[in-house]
């Protein structure tokens, strides 16, 4: 009887995906959290995967440059802009 470790089909190769990839730990409020397992389960994939595309999908489009300006325009606000405290927008 042949005994060879390639021919055994039980045999997980020595270069599986486990030992390609890396753990991270994370935090993040539990909202967030819970929305990402809902979106998980939503997609039919586990949580690791919908981080790991989800990660794919910001590198890919911050990996594209911005587009050039169309146009560019000068306002006046006739010195109302310096005379007021500065508030920042409050979606920020």
């Amino acid at each position: 009887m042949l005994q060879s470790e390639a021919i055994r089909p039980n045999r997980v190769p020595a270069a599986s995906i486990a030992s390609m990839m890396q753990r991270v730990m994370i935090q993040a409020d539990r909202a967030l959290l819970d929305r990402a397992h809902q979106a998980a389960r939503d997609r039919r994939v586990s949580f690791p995967q919908l981080v790991r595309e989800a990660l794919e999908r910001e590198l890919a489009l911050s990996a594209t440059p911005p587009g050039k300006l169309a146009c560019v325009g000068i306002i006046s606000t006739e010195g109302r802009a310096r005379s007021g405290a500065y508030e920042p927008d409050p979606w920020r």
